[in-house]
């Protein structure tokens, strides 16, 4: 396997990260390092950088929409690498934390949840999915699952 780089965008969507689309679709913002750079510190984008056994995953969780955390918790879900290279920009810098078992990646990405535990629970609930419906969720099983996780945000 070939490496290989990815944009989770603000509202989980995956674009490899050399696309002319999502660039356009941003009118134009930057190129290379400096796009990356502002997509992740600024709209709440995830980058993931995979490699045959390993992905460096980037992110600011100040900014990291809810959408883009959850797609990013699915997709490590899903690929299991056998390490993980987490970079948070905070407090004015990058700070990184090399990890090797795929389910301490899983608890160091959960860690950076808690600005979503600070959000309120809009007036007008019940025009929303099936997020804001615990009784739709009840049936999903007790394991810490993404789709469970994301159900606790």
């Amino acid at each position: 396997m070939q490496s290989s780089s990815y944009f989770i965008d603000d509202n989980g969507g995956l674009w490899e990260s050399n696309s002319y689309r999502l660039r356009s679709e941003l009118n134009g913002l930057a190129s290379g390092e400096l796009f990356s750079e502002y997509v992740l510190k600024n709209l709440g984008f995830v980058r993931l950088s995979q490699q045959p056994k390993s992905v460096a995953v980037r992110f600011r969780p100040e900014t990291v929409s809810r959408l883009a955390f959850v797609r990013l918790l699915h997709w490590l879900t899903d690929e299991k690498p056998d390490r993980v290279l987490l970079s948070t920009y905070t407090d004015g810098s990058w700070q990184h934390a090399m990890i090797g078992k795929n389910a301490r990646a899983f608890d160091a990405v959960m860690s950076h949840r808690t600005r979503f535990r600070e959000q309120i629970v809009p007036e007008d609930a019940a025009s929303y999915d099936i997020q804001w419906h615990p009784d739709a969720l009840a049936g999903l099983s007790s394991a810490a699952g993404p789709l469970r996780i994301a159900k606790e945000l």
